[in-house]
């Protein structure tokens, strides 16, 4: 068994337009995070997300009815090291009030008209290796 230490909080607000999962690693590597817990609420103009199929994920989307918003239902996900950089590894449960889409979030989900995240980093580092069998990347702990 492994333990990490002490936990500080750091909240994020998005603006419209942004990307969300980019924006989430952008702003771990602008204030030095490079292992969190993450979670989040907020809205999307458009959600991307995936299944993992053993060798990919398959993109869908899931857009708003009419003028409003796709609501964030739930995001959680952490932060991580892979390749020297902080890495984001996402889930999100997403609505438009008539589907629900549930999976890993991807890059071009837009923002709107705001996401609100908090990051629970952590004292250490995790580190992301390649697994053999799957080919996956999970945790180096």
């Amino acid at each position: 068994m492994s333990f990490l230490g002490s936990v500080r909080a750091i909240a994020l607000r998005l603006s419209p337009g942004q990307d969300l999962l980019r924006s989430i690693e952008g702003a771990a590597e602008a204030r030095g995070i490079r292992t969190a817990f993450l979670m989040g609420i907020g809205g999307l103009r458009v959600g991307r997300l995936g299944v993992f199929d053993g060798k990919g994920y398959t993109p869908k989307e899931i857009r708003p009815r009419g003028e409003g918003a796709v609501e964030i239902a739930s995001l959680l996900g952490n932060i991580t090291v892979k390749d020297g950089r902080p890495f984001a590894h996402v889930h999100a449960v997403l609505s438009n009030g008539e589907e629900v889409l549930a999976g890993h979030l991807l890059e071009g989900s837009e923002v709107w008209p705001t996401a609100e995240i908090v990051f629970l980093a952590t004292q250490g580092e995790i580190g992301r290796v390649r697994d053999p069998e799957l080919g996956y990347f999970r945790w180096d702990i």
